[in-house]
């Protein structure tokens, strides 16, 4: 978990900073399996910023964008 938010806190800082995607940004889900197991399902909504633009009439190239 302290590595999930390790990450987030570089990569995706808006999901810990702005209250609306704070609020749905990030999902937890436990299942327990029996008193030894568990299942845990960690749900994400990240974004990447991405530019796109014509290369030539009918293509199109497209970048990651930085933050």
């Amino acid at each position: 978990m302290v590595a999930l938010l390790a990450w987030l806190k570089v990569h995706q800082l808006d999901l810990m900073t702005n209250e609306k995607t704070r609020k749905h940004g990030i999902a937890f889900k436990f299942e327990f399996n029996n008193r030894e197991t568990v299942d845990i399902s960690i749900k994400l909504n990240l974004t990447e910023r991405i530019a796109v633009k014509p290369a030539r009439p009918v293509a199109w190239t497209s970048s990651i964008r930085p933050r």
